[in-house]
């Protein structure tokens, strides 16, 4: 008599399930390991640790074990259901990863005095996060080219701050950093390396993933000492050009209420501090 199989490994449980659904798959077309590999280019030991769920088995080998079975037993639906299984383990088990390389300390970018304090935490928000990879925070950052993940390395790694203030939120919120929690670090930014033109905001504020948590920006308008002068402007635009979604009624006064729109209508105003830091 054959040996009893090993329960199956539920400490990931997205990939236990997956691992329970290739042994019904098997027990259902009445295989061993050993006739299954022989309708497949594995071998039976590879497939049976495929279905242990003590790790994440390959796409080829995964498949081979589905389709394996499939020859046998005729049942696409449980292939398919296979496919979908194995996609939710995959995302578990990477996120199990990231978790077990979560840092516990706490970036403070409230406390940042220079450019090495600001560097040492975005490399601790890096770290919080589960030290994603930098190929992933250049596909997080959408467009091409935002963030390279040159730029995230030497980021990640404390060795520079970024050129542009864009590529400064870019990685935080590839980081799990965004809407409100953006605050103190904008006021870091702004107090070390200067406030950022009106460009740089308006395109930052257009590529944040949480548009709904853009009091963030308000925030950081009430540091800047010419808020009265900047709200006058605004006043003026909303006098000549009102539409719904940029401008209301507050009292007899129209006042902005979109903050895209608020930094957009800035973008022609000349910088009066520093963009950004250098490399």
């Amino acid at each position: 008599m054959a040996r009893p199989e090993q329960p199956v490994d539920h400490t990931v449980p997205e990939l236990g399930r997956f691992a329970e659904h290739l042994r019904s798959m098997r027990h259902a077309a009445h295989l061993t390991y050993r006739d299954l590999a022989s309708h497949t280019s594995c071998s039976a030991a590879t497939l049976k640790r495929a279905a242990s769920g003590k790790s994440l088995p390959s796409p080829a080998v995964a498949t081979q074990y589905a389709l394996g079975c499939v020859i046998v037993s005729n049942d696409l639906d449980a292939a398919r259901a296979a496919s979908r299984l194995r996609k939710e383990a995959a995302e578990a088990v990477a996120e199990a990863r990231r978790r077990s390389r979560r840092s516990t300390v706490l970036p403070k970018p409230q406390f940042a005095r220079d450019e090495g304090d600001l560097s040492g935490a975005l490399r601790d928000a890096w770290r919080r996060a589960g030290e994603p990879s930098f190929r992933a925070m250049e596909r997080a950052a959408g467009h091409h080219g935002a963030l390279p993940r040159s730029t995230a390395h030497a980021m990640a790694k404390g060795r520079t701050l970024p050129r542009e203030f864009l590529q400064y939120v870019l990685f935080l919120e590839a980081c799990g950093i965004s809407g409100s929690d953006l605050a103190p670090w904008l006021r870091a930014w702004s107090k070390i390396c200067g406030y950022p033109t009106w460009a740089a905001l308006a395109t930052a504020s257009r590529r944040l993933k949480n548009p709904t948590g853009l009091t963030c920006w308000d925030a950081f308008l009430r540091d800047i000492d010419d808020r009265a002068a900047a709200l006058a402007e605004i006043q003026g635009i909303v006098k000549r050009v009102i539409t719904p979604p940029v401008a209301a009624m507050k009292g007899d006064k129209p006042v902005v209420t979109d903050t895209a729109a608020r930094f957009a209508a800035r973008r022609d105003r000349p910088a009066q501090r520093r963009t950004g830091c250098a490399a």
